[in-house]
Order: structure tokens, then sequence, then C-alpha cells
């Protein structure tokens, strides 16, 4: 029976919901009918009709009241109601089409600024690795106790066997890297980053292959032959995904590799490389030489990341040439910190920026809303004293700002499918990681309707509560000097200026910052430098001697181009991917200066030239400065200033050996010009200069960069270099051309992105703001027509006026302007590490933001003010 009952029910509602008409009108003719009868009886007993009508509906209570009362007990309630409202808030929204389309407009575009930010966050920072149950694998690392996680950090072959051997809550350790390698055998030669990666690297990943196997245990061993395995991207791309190509040899930097396996489509880590090659780690400890690269771990089941931090704590060793190993600890960390933990504070920085600039839309909003319901005041009074009630008339003006919001929720989504892409076009080359998960999806989309309701319902609440607090006959019509919303006008004005000072000033700091960082002054001139990056490969270089043939003979074909100048080599290009840098011994038993390295550099004849480097003393490397003639050095000036105090440099000798031989002892025959070769930022780096032809380390030559200088237009001589440097190898992956300027402005794109995008949220709130100001003030000027006209009467005159609106306007922006400014102290300090030669209290950039938005007020006031001076006191008074 219940259950036919509840049926019943629903029936019964449904019925109510879609038959609704019909039964109104059936409920009218119903009130009709008692009301007739009630009059008629009042007739009968004596009295007029006017009297009688009154007193029937007073008992009745009203036909409206009775008709919601009976209309409550049908069901579905809420939604019939809704259906309605919304029809009429429909009607209302076309009669003032441009309040709802200034509302939706402002809202949207700070909601599409959020969206686009938020699809940015939850893309790097929420959404998890795309590896199996991704919370459970960390980062492991060896670093002093006083230090932080160094992005360069990890553990040497050493401590990754003892940590493999000694720990107790990691089911397996895996160190990982990736590098350039060249590939030949698979179509065109290609230069490819490879991951080099010890045996459980895939299972620690719990990642399977998708055809053939990954690197198991033993694939390390020199004695067996090198395997590979190759990502999708590289299995499609350059082998046509062959199904039988295991089993099949290809070349890495001239050795024979066999794929055993090709990785799913997506897998790519680390650093989307393209293929893995195993990591011997025994052997790079039997040969003396230590790196130090990322390792990582899988927790064991039930083992928290503290309880494996405290373990790993008591296995903490020092670097293998380090004596005080107390000093140094097991840093653990979530992997995802590899791939998110330099770009959290940086997208922090621009979500808070956007977050402003979504206050500044709603504090505008906020003002149209409560200026909206003053000018609707009339009508709402003319509805209450109609019989609507309190609850009915605050339903009705929210349903009506719930339209609007999501009317804007749905442009702040098409403004953010656009936002997106543009934002990602702003940014530098992989200064966003995880960009594939960048998109509108359907959180995000949620997020922003979500965002939408919440603060248009917000908006539309207050002044819907404050128009229908009191139950009044009828307000005149005139208007009066006096606004019960001014105070709230003044509070979200003063706020938004308030707001866009804060942005403003974020803004002139990087601004000021990208500045000092384009003028600082690298050592070398970049114009028309063109720069080509290879690195050879093993197999086809073995020897130093090769390795410098191969020097020789790319310069000499480099100097034969039409429309080269200089031409040079070098090994590590500053602003390039690394640096080589250490200690040295000085002769004659000289002390060396505490906590001194040097950059060691190797560099051809024509270097310095090539790369606009200044000769301060004595002279250059020649091409007559090879391995048979006396080993020479040039330095730097800050490094002959440093290690040659007071004394000439040129004559001294230096050894860059901690136990140097005969043979390793260099003479310095020249005194360069200071090079920042890593930052622009740090401290200039002292360098002794090597000639590529004395130096015997292999190492130290496999990677090399050719630094020409054209005469011309650099674009134009691509094309020909490249085949300069295909005629002397022809199996090596032709190399791209990269001026020498796109390689420093890189270093600097960072600042010049966060810059960028501070700058456009910083226009849009001071444009917000203006608005604001400008909206707030005109409607002063209405509101007070009647008061101007008596002034104007009075013989007040139009620069009277002008002055009094002035006034009011620097009152709104000064007060905000106070109050930004005190607001701009405090959350630029988050700004401080990304500065540079500029303080965040810099009074430039105060002064220039305080003055940009009180002309923006200025210009904003000037229409309101006009109006004001225009009103005609007879028309004012005798409408009033």
């Amino acid at each position: 029976m219940s259950l036919l009952r509840a049926l019943l029910v629903v029936r019964l509602r449904l019925h109510a919901l879609f038959a609704g008409r019909q039964l109104d009108r059936d409920l009218d003719d119903e009130l009709r009918f008692h009301l007739d009868r009630e009059i008629d009886a009042g007739m009968a007993r004596g009295l007029s009709v006017r009297e009688a009508r009154r007193v029937a509906l007073t008992a009745i209570g009203g036909l409206q009241p009775r008709r919601e009362e009976i209309r409550d007990t049908r069901g579905l309630t809420v939604l019939w109601h809704a259906l309605r409202d919304a029809r009429i808030a429909v009607r209302m929204i076309r009669r003032r089409p441009g309040f709802a389309a200034v509302v939706i407009l402002t809202l949207a575009l700070g909601l599409g600024g959020t969206t686009a930010m938020f699809a940015v966050v939850n893309g790097v920072l929420l959404q998890p690795l795309p590896f199996d149950d991704p919370d459970r694998l960390v980062l492991l690392s060896s670093a002093p106790r006083d230090s932080l996680f160094g992005r360069a950090l990890g553990l040497s072959e050493a401590q990754f066997l003892d940590v493999s051997a000694g720990n107790r809550t990691l089911e397996h350790v895996t160190l990982f890297a990736s590098r350039p390698a060249n590939v030949t055998g698979a179509g065109e030669p290609l230069r490819a980053s490879l991951g080099t990666v010890t045996a459980e690297f895939f299972t620690v990943l719990r990642a399977r292959a998708a055809l053939g196997r990954t690197i198991a245990p033993g694939d390390e061993d020199p004695a067996r032959d090198p395997v590979v395995v190759l990502s999708d991207r590289l299995w499609r791309g350059h082998l046509a995904a062959d199904p039988q190509v295991l089993g099949r040899a290809i070349k890495i930097d001239g050795r024979a590799h066999q794929i055993v396996g090709v990785m799913p489509v997506g897998f790519s880590f680390p650093d989307e490389v393209q293929g893995w090659v195993p990591l011997d780690v025994r052997s790079w400890i039997q040969s003396g030489n230590s790196f130090t690269r990322p390792a990582m771990g899988r927790l064991k089941a039930g083992v928290t990341l503290e309880q494996a931090r405290a373990e790993l704590a008591s296995l903490a060793p020092g670097p293998d040439t380090q004596p005080d190993a107390g000093n140094w600890r097991i840093v653990v960390l979530p992997l995802k910190e590899r791939a998110v933990g330099q770009v959290r504070e940086p997208l922090a920085i621009l979500a808070g920026a956007v977050g402003l600039v979504m206050l500044v839309s709603c504090g505008n909003v906020a003002s149209l809303f409560l200026i909206h319901a003053a000018r609707r005041r009339r009508e709402i009074d003319v509805r209450i004293a109609l019989g609507a009630g309190r609850r009915r008339l605050i339903r009705q003006l929210l349903v009506e700002g719930g339209l609007m919001a999501l009317l804007s929720g749905a442009l702040g989504l098409l403004f953010a499918t656009w936002a997106v892409p543009a934002l990602l076009s702003l940014a530098p080359a992989r200064a966003i990681p995880r960009v594939d998960l960048i998109r509108i999806d359907a959180s995000v989309a949620m997020f922003t309707l979500a965002l939408a309701m919440t603060t248009t319902l917000g908006f539309a609440l207050v002044p819907a509560l404050r128009t229908t607090r009191w139950a009044v006959p009828v307000r005149p019509t005139g208007r009066t000097s006096t606004d019960r919303h001014d105070g709230l006008h003044t509070i979200l004005i003063v706020a938004e200026v308030a707001l866009a000072i804060v942005l403003l000033t974020g803004a002139g700091l990087m601004m000021r910052t990208f500045l000092n960082l384009r003028a600082v002054d690298t050592g070398f001139n970049t114009e028309n430098v063109l720069t080509v990056t290879l690195d050879l490969p093993e197999g086809s270089y073995a020897t130093a001697e090769r390795a410098q043939q191969f020097q020789r003979d790319a310069l000499e074909h480099l100097r034969v181009v039409p429309g080269l100048g200089a031409v040079g080599a070098v090994n590590w290009l500053p602003f390039g991917t690394a640096v080589i840098r250490g200690d040295f011994v000085l002769d004659a038993g000289r002390p060396v200066p505490a906590d001194v390295l040097v950059d060691k550099p190797v560099v051809s004849a024509g270097y310095f030239q090539s790369m606009g480097i200044r000769l301060l003393k004595g002279r250059d490397f020649a091409d007559s400065d090879s391995a048979s003639a006396q080993p020479i050095a040039v330095v730097s000036r800050s490094a002959a200033a440093t290690l040659w105090p007071g004394e000439e440099a040129i004559g001294q000798r230096i050894s860059l050996r901690s136990q140097p031989r005969p043979a390793d002892w260099l003479t310095v025959v020249g005194v360069v010009e200071d090079v920042r070769q890593q930052s622009l930022t740090g401290d200039v780096g002292r360098a002794v200069y090597q000639s590529y032809l004395q130096v015997p380390r292999l190492p130290f030559l496999t990677h090399l960069t050719f630094v020409v200088r054209a005469e011309g237009d650099p674009v134009t001589l691509a094309l020909a270099i490249r085949n300069a440097m295909r005629g002397v190898d022809a199996e090596l992956p032709v190399p791209s051309v990269v001026p020498m300027h796109d390689i420093v402005a890189s270093r600097i794109a960072g600042q010049a992105f966060q810059t960028r995008l501070l700058s456009i949220f910083a226009l849009v709130a001071l444009t917000l703001t203006a608005i604001g100001i400008y909206g707030v003030l005109a409607y002063s000027v209405s509101q007070r027509t009647r008061e101007l006209a008596i002034r104007f009467v009075l013989g007040a005159s139009s620069w009277g006026v002008l002055r009094m609106v002035a006034r009011r306007t620097l009152m709104l922006v000064g007060t905000g302007v106070a109050l930004g400014a005190a607001g701009a102290v405090a959350l630029t300090q988050v700004l401080r590490g990304h500065l540079f030669a500029v303080t965040p209290t810099d009074p430039i950039v105060f002064g220039t933001a305080m003055a940009s938005l009180l002309a923006a007020a200025l210009v904003a006031a000037a229409i309101p003010a006009w109006r004001a001076t225009r009103v005609d006191p007879a028309l004012a008074l005798k409408e009033d």
C-alpha cells in the first residue's frame, strides 16, 4: 500500500506540474466564486458594494496570498515557481538589456581568466602522475642538512647501492637521467633525448612494454650486447611502427644497440625521452668517476612518507669525497615535485593575480546590482502593496541573478577556451610541465559554473534583502540627495581601487625586473651570432685526436661559407645546458683562495672574436696552439684579479688538475672580459680557458658548440651552415642553428612571461575599476539631480559642480590607493625571489601605479561630471 500511495503522490504532482495553467484557471474561478458569495452576503447586511468587497477580501485573506497558499499544497512547488520565475526573469532581462549585458560581460571576463588559470593549475598541480599508484613514488637525494632540496641533486652510484641494500621502506630504488644522443639506423639521423636508467626503473614505475620487454637485470653488463627500449613516438615516427622491430639494431652514438621493446603511447618519463638504455652503476664506480643522478623509489605497502624519511635519514652518506658525512641527509619528496616543484610558486603568483582580477569583477557586479536594486525600488514597493510576500520577491530577484550567472558562466567558459591556448603560447618552451593535461574538461566547467552561481547569487541576495526589508507605501517619484546603498557603493569602489593598486604594483615590479635583466652586461655580443650544438658519438670518436680532427674540419668548412665572419667553437656555451667548474692549483705553492672555483671552458681559435668577448691583455688562442705546443690558458678579468691580486696575470702558471703532472701546467697568455656563463642574476664566473687542441681528455671534447658571426642577416645562412656541418660527417644528425640572442632570451623568458601576464591582468583590473568608478559617479549624479538643480538656482557655477564631482572621485581613489599601497607592500613581498635590482617597495613603481590609477579615475569621472554641469534646473524641479 505504501508503494501505491507513493506512486499516486508522484502522479498527482506531475499532473500539477504539467497541467499547472489549467489548475490556476480553475483556482481563480473558485476564488472568485467565494469572493462573490462573501460580497453578496455583505450587501445583504446593508453594506455598500465597495465596503462589502473590502470586508470579503479581509475575510478571505487576500486573493494573491490565498493563491500562493493553495498552490503550495500541490507538490513540486519549488520547481513550478522556478520555471515561472525564470520566465519572468527572462522578461526582466529583455526589458533592461544594458544592465544584463554589463553584468554578464564583466563577470565573464573575470570568470574567463580564473577558469583558464584553474585549468592550468588543475592540469599541472592537481592531476596525478600517469603511473600506477603515483602517490607511492618518491624522489631521493643526498643533500647538506642546512640546504633545501636542490634541483640538480640526487644520489651518486655508491650512495644508490647503499640505499638500495640498506633500506626497508622502499620496494625498489632506481637511478635515472636523460642525455642527448645521436641515433642512426632509424631513418634519418636523429639527435634524440635518451633515458639512462638502472634495471629497476620500469619496475618502480610499474610500466610494461607494449611490444617486447623493458630493461632487465643483467642488461647493463658491459660484456653483453647493448640494448635499447624505444618510445612509441620514435617507433612510429622513424621506424614506421614496424611490428618486426624487435631484435633489430640501431646505432646510438655510433654503437649498435639491439631493440628489445617499445613502450606504450604517452610514456616518455623522464623529460620526454625517446628511448631508454641501461645504466651500469658498478662500472662507473670502478672507473673512479662519480656522477650525481636523480633517484626514485616506491614506498612499500603501508609505509608512509614520514616513515621513509625517518629510516633513510640514518642511511644518509655524504658525497664520496666528503669527509663530514654527518652533515648530510637523505631528502625524500613526492615524485610529483620533480615536475611541478619549480613552477608551483610562479603559478601561485599568477593564480593570485587572476584572483584579484576576479575580485575586481565581483566588486563591479556587486555595485551594479546595488544600483539596479535602487532603481527598482518603486517597482518593489508596488508589488509589496499589491500583496507580494518578501520571500516571493527575494526568490524572484535571485532567479534573475542565477540566470545571469548561467549566461556569464557559459561566456566565461568560451573566453577560457580561447585564453588557455593563448596563455600556453605566451609561455616559454618547457616552462609549464604536463601541458597535455591542461584542458577545459568537466571538472573545470563545473568549477566555473559553481563560481559564477556563488558570486552572482551572493551579489543579488544583499540588494534583494535590503530592498524588500520594509513594506512601505509607494515611495514618491522624486529623486533625493541621499541613498541608503551609497555606503556600500563607496566600500566596493575603494576595494576595487585597492586591488587594482596591488596588481599594478606587482606588474610594475616585474616590468622593472625584466628591463633590468635585459640591461645586464653578459660580456659578449649576441648580434648576428649563430650557434650549432652537437654531441660526438663515442663509437665514432673514441679518442681525443679524432674529436679534435672533427673540430678542425668543421671550422674549415664553416670558414668558407659566404657571409660568415669570425668562426669558433666551445665545449660549454654560455647559457647552455651545463658548465664544468672545479678546483685548481697555482704555481710555486701559492695558496689557493678559499671557496674559489673556476669555470673550465675549452675553446678554439677565433672563439672570443666570434662571441664578441673583448681581449684585455695578451693574446688569443691560435691554430698553432696544438698538443705539441706549450700548454697555455686565457683567463677572465675576475679570475686574474682573484688569483693574482695586484700582479700581472700574463706569464703566471696554473693547473686545472688537483695533482698536476709537469705537462698539466698552463701558462697564462691572455686576459679577456668576464662572461656570465650560467645566470644573468648571479655572480660573474671566474674562467680559465683552455685550447681545444691541447685538451687530451675526451669528455671535455665530445660536447661541442660552433659559434659563427654573420656579416649580414644570419637567418639566411642557417641552411648553408647545416650543409657545411653535414659535409664533415654525414652520419651525424643535422643540428639546429640557433641564434645566440634566443639562447640568452630564454634565460629571462620566465620573467617575460610573468611580466606579460601580470601586465594584462593589471590592465584588465584598471579598466574594470575605471568602469566601476564611472558607474557609481553616474548613478550618484542621477540621484542628486534635484540637489544640483537647487544649487544652480542658488547661484552655483559649473566649475563648482565639477569640483564637487572631482572631490568625490579623489576621495574614493585616495582612500583606495592608501589601503592598496599598504596591501601591496605586504603582498608584493612574495615577489622578492623573482625580482632583480629592484625592491618590493620601489617608490618609482608605486608612484607610477598610483598616478595611472588616478588618471584612469579622472577619465572615468569626466562624463558624469560633464552631465552634472548640464542639469537644467527648471526641468529637473518640474519633473520632481
